[in-house]
């Protein structure tokens, strides 16, 4: 475990050195970038993925992959305008069913991924394609209009100077991070993520573990969605279409080991605001998506070679 928080700091620190030098760079060739109104915007900006890729943490800590986190947004975010606009329910009774229906569905991808023995990578690309299906039916193909106003406000309000959504990330970060960290839940996922079979043999029950997370990261869903919801004014049946490669990305800047047992909440958050200032900077000098794309296809396979090396000279010391 002493080992673990080494690497984990160390993975920190490496972060923040890479962000302060994105910072820096986009100072020099802008200074009017770097205010304090522009990095709180960043965070408002970033503050769904993050939040997201909070619950992707979970899951690839304890060694599984869930690619249907995108489609399940869309799916809850079309569920909660139906709810808004059809059925006339209280805001709060909306919120409060949209993160248990996300919880729902991630409980549903974790018994799939922990019954099933067929890697999760497949199992949840084909949810993904069942929720995405789903999505459609329920609106036709065609977004939903008609948000409330209260609900539209959440995106822009403030309290001391902070935006909603970014607080709310907060407060997900300090969730997370308290469970693996400071639970017997945290411990446990981290040990079904190094070794699955030792964790069964030390009395953990691993298939309800990955139930956990999956559902964990359905929460989180449920939370970004009730954000997007407020932030673009409507439900697209094609809404966060590809987040999930965002977040990939941002793992592997964070250290997250996709094979599992390694990373912290903290580290992927850092590694979605790089993401986040990476793309940023691409629109300030007139680069298109594409090579965003690029960018973080390189990120991801650099990330697998190294991951690779790390666990083969791990081996080699056992």
């Amino acid at each position: 475990m002493s080992k673990l928080k080494i690497q984990l700091n160390t993975n920190l620190i490496l972060i923040l050195i890479i962000l302060f030098i994105e910072l820096t760079v986009l100072k020099i060739i802008m200074p009017s970038f770097i205010s304090f109104h522009n990095v709180i915007s960043l965070g408002r900006q970033a503050s769904i993925t993050a939040i997201l890729a909070i619950g992707m943490g979970f899951v690839l800590i304890s060694g599984g992959i869930d690619l249907s986190i995108g489609a399940m947004v869309a799916l809850l975010g079309m569920v909660s305008a139906k709810m808004i606009t059809e059925v006339h329910l209280p805001l709060v009774v909306i919120i409060i069913i949209t993160v248990f229906m996300g919880c729902v569905l991630g409980l549903l991808n974790g018994m799939f991924c922990a019954r099933i023995k067929i890697h999760p990578f497949i199992i949840t690309t084909a949810l993904s394609v069942i929720y995405r299906g789903l999505s459609n039916i329920f609106s036709n193909g065609k977004p939903i209009y008609g948000i409330p106003e209260v609900l539209l406000r959440f995106d822009k309000n403030t309290f001391l100077g902070i935006p909603f959504p970014l607080q709310i990330l907060l407060i997900c970060i300090l969730i997370g991070s308290y469970i693996l960290r400071k639970t017997y839940l945290g411990k446990y996922i981290y040990a079904v993520g190094l070794d699955e079979k030792t964790a069964e043999y030390s009395g953990i029950n691993a298939r309800q573990i990955k139930m956990i997370v999956y559902s964990i990261s359905g929460f989180f869903c449920g939370i970004a969605a009730i954000l997007l919801l407020s932030k673009v004014g409507s439900a697209q049946p094609t809404a966060s279409t590809g987040v999930e490669l965002d977040i990939l990305a941002a793992g592997a800047i964070g250290g997250i080991g996709f094979r599992g047992g390694r990373g912290h909440i903290l580290n992927i958050v850092l590694g979605v605001l790089i993401i986040e200032v990476l793309g940023d900077a691409l629109i300030i000098f007139n680069v298109g998506e594409y090579y965003r794309s690029i960018f973080k296809g390189v990120v991801l396979l650099a990330a697998l070679f190294m991951d690779g090396a790390i666990q083969q000279n791990n081996a080699s010391k056992v």
